[in-house]
């Protein structure tokens, strides 16, 4: 399991703990409402394209602006997976199911805690990718970058010098589990925005039930297609029921599974279509009026070339940085 997708899991779990223990003596000390902040933050450094006004990690930039060119498709943004330059749809998607159902299941625990609007911003950045990724009904894009060139040059990503392949499943390549998995994420995101932009909602949920039909009608493991992606994010088989709906609940189910119940339960929800209230329609929810504007992201140093071919010189090693506006954890009370 990839970075992003444990603090997927953490987020939920943070949340969680947040209201869980709200009143408890002592509990406060643990900085949970910190935490909590810093986990929604990383989601900022992981951006991929081109950064918005409110980018909060000011020492990211602008990166991969050209991403699906060559394949004549605009897939210009989503999150870069881990620390890699890679974007992986497989993982980007159960990342994205995660933070939809916390922001569903605590809401107001969320607002309650100023991070309400930093949690849909976060799963907007990657509900806009899988729908760029989603260009016709039976095409989907999974992944973009090469896993072995990738791997061996540690560069920042607004420098990187490595390939930028695309590929993707369609009828004759099929992935019932990569198509699965991104319909469970803009499922679950047609839900965490029903209320807050009802038009938006709604895009995401034809995507999903395209998608559904897509993994239906088309059974196949998505690494057969991709034979890339499974060098990092293979899926199991087993697990899924190509015969029925593409995929079958278990007693541990893949986030995949949440599809049987979401697509179901949307329907007599999907929510009716009024003009925005939003000040700004292209905006899925209000800006944030106590946020002042942003200035644009400073660019810094580049980092080190890659090595030309067969040069076995290793490359210097990349320091890990740290944002230079985040303040450091207070010690714990004892």
């Amino acid at each position: 399991m990839s970075r992003r997708n444990v603090f997927g899991l953490m987020v939920i779990f943070l949340i969680w703990s947040c209201s869980r223990f709200k009143g408890i003596v002592g509990v406060g000390s643990l900085y949970y409402g910190e935490a909590l902040t810093k986990s929604l933050l990383y989601y900022e450094a992981q951006r991929s394209g081109k950064l918005p006004h409110n980018q909060r990690v000011l020492w990211r930039g602008d990166s991969a602006l050209n991403d699906g060119s060559t394949s004549q498709v605009n897939l210009v943004g989503g999150y870069y997976d881990a620390g890699d330059n890679l974007k992986l749809g497989f993982p980007m998607a159960f990342t994205i199911t995660m933070l939809s159902w916390s922001t569903i299941e605590f809401r107001n625990h969320l607002k309650a805690k100023n991070e309400l609007i930093h949690a849909l911003q976060a799963i907007k950045w990657g509900t806009d990718y899988l729908i760029k990724a989603h260009p016709q009904a039976d095409v989907l894009y999974g992944e973009i970058g090469d896993c072995d060139s990738d791997h061996s040059c540690w560069q920042r990503p607004e420098d990187m010098t490595t390939p930028r392949t695309v590929f993707r499943i369609d009828d004759q390549h099929p992935g019932s589990d990569l198509a699965a998995e991104t319909t469970a994420a803009l499922a679950a995101a047609s839900i965490s925005f029903r209320w807050a932009r009802p038009r938006y909602s709604s895009l995401l949920l034809s995507n999903a039930e395209q998608l559904f039909k897509f993994a239906s009608s088309h059974p196949g493991i998505y690494q057969n297609s991709i034979p890339e992606a499974g060098k990092v994010y293979p899926s199991s088989g087993s697990r899924f029921d190509f015969d029925r709906y593409g995929l079958v609940p278990r007693s541990s189910p893949r986030q995949a599974d949440l599809i049987l119940t979401a697509l179901p339960a949307l329907k007599p929800m999907r929510p009716p279509l009024p003009k925005p209230k939003s000040p700004n329609p292209s905006h899925p929810y209000p800006p944030d009026a106590d946020d002042p504007p942003h200035p644009p992201p400073t660019r810094p140093s580049p980092s080190p070339p890659c090595l030309p071919p067969g040069d076995t010189t290793p490359p210097p090693p990349r320091m890990p940085t740290s944002p230079p506006h985040s303040p450091a954890l207070k010690p714990r009370r004892r």
